[in-house]
């Protein structure tokens, strides 16, 4: 089983959610159990398990107890985010004899019993701009996995690696680490590699279903299944709200879409809503957050919609400060200037104030 940045303690923004947090952990946890229950020899965690050096002693307790019920080998490489030092956690941490974290530059570990051989090495520090892959050397008589956090491309902070480095390193399979959206199984050479992701989203910049890879690897083969394990999905959505007449029915049209796209188990995942169309209802998007809240598990709303033209031409015919914010808008768009969301702004200003969202 294939396993990279879980970020177990990350803080911030969305991760602020103290439900979220105790998730990510319950994630993993889920993953080990997993992985024990399919009956995987290896549990390859390719960096960045943890967010930080913070954690506290009971939840590094708890993923030693889990590890300690995997039959399987444990392998760790450290990454960017949980590098490997001497005054870290990592060399005061209990693990069970079945793990084994990297800690140098390059290490390998044999297991004969499985004709197998594991390549790996730690972050030492934020980054790493040597390329770990260089100086492996593969036996041809055993089966050559390298659990590596790094980077696809060329003048990376963090383990640049490139195709050629991977073709040359003549490993059977590559687990990567660091880039937290998956890939397909890929093959340079006769080297298959992967990026599995992250396997619970922490933001909306991870997006969509989130798990782990777990298949078979021999000489000249990598049959690898992608495992969807994410409990919540972070999902954003644009929803089109020109036929609502007031707030209640913005919220029943954002709310029918989520139930009939993704039913009731959408009700626990977080969104970002990005509303859309034409309409002349005077709304606040926190109002609307709260409302959806009411029914879901978290909701972020962006109002990205337009003034009806209609409307706008009638409120131009006003004979009040309105009328002449709307006229004077008019006139700028017609010179070319893109005058939506001061337009915007500005007739929620006048119905009920000016809110402005943090980003």
């Amino acid at each position: 089983m294939h396993c990279a940045d879980v970020h177990i303690g990350a803080q911030g923004g969305v991760r602020k959610n103290a439900k979220l947090k105790k998730e990510v952990l319950g994630t993993f946890l889920r993953v080990v159990s997993l992985a024990q229950e399919k009956g995987a020899d290896l549990l390859l965690i390719a960096g960045d398990l943890f967010d930080c050096h913070n954690i506290s002693g009971d939840i590094l307790e708890e993923i030693a107890k889990a590890f300690s019920a995997f039959s399987g080998r444990v392998f760790i490489s450290p990454g960017n985010h949980d590098f490997w030092g001497e005054n870290t956690f990592w060399t005061s941490w209990e693990l069970p004899e079945n793990v084994t974290v990297f800690k140098s530059g390059r290490e390998v570990v044999s297991i004969p019993e499985l004709s197998v051989k594991i390549f790996g090495g730690a972050f030492e520090g934020v980054y790493r701009e040597d390329n770990i892959l260089k100086g492996i050397s593969a036996d041809d008589s055993t089966i050559n996995i390298a659990v590596v956090h790094g980077d696809l491309g060329a003048g990376s902070p963090y383990s640049p690696i490139n195709a050629e480095d991977i073709r040359n390193s003549k490993m059977d399979y590559i687990a990567l680490g660091h880039i937290h959206k998956r890939t397909e199984i890929l093959k340079e050479g006769n080297t298959f590699y992967a990026y599995c992701g992250c396997p619970q989203g922490q933001g909306f910049d991870e997006t969509g279903e989130k798990g782990v890879y777990f298949g078979t690897i021999g000489k000249g083969k990598a049959e690898m299944e992608f495992i969807p394990v994410c409990r919540r999905r972070f999902i954003e959505e644009s929803v089109d709200i020109s036929s609502a007449k007031n707030k209640r029915e913005i919220t029943e049209i954002v709310l029918n879409y989520i139930k009939e796209k993704y039913g009731e188990d959408g009700a626990e995942w977080f969104y970002k809503i990005n509303l859309t169309g034409e309409t002349d209802v005077a709304f606040s998007t926190s109002e609307i957050s709260a409302s959806l809240e009411e029914e879901i598990n978290f909701a972020k709303v962006k109002n990205k919609t337009k003034a009806p033209r209609k409307a706008l031409s009638a409120l131009a015919e006003e004979n009040s400060v309105r009328g002449i914010f709307v006229r004077k808008m008019l006139e700028r768009e017609a010179k070319g200037e893109n005058i939506s969301e001061a337009l915007k702004i500005g007739l929620c200003a006048f119905s009920e104030g000016v809110t402005f969202d943090e980003d």
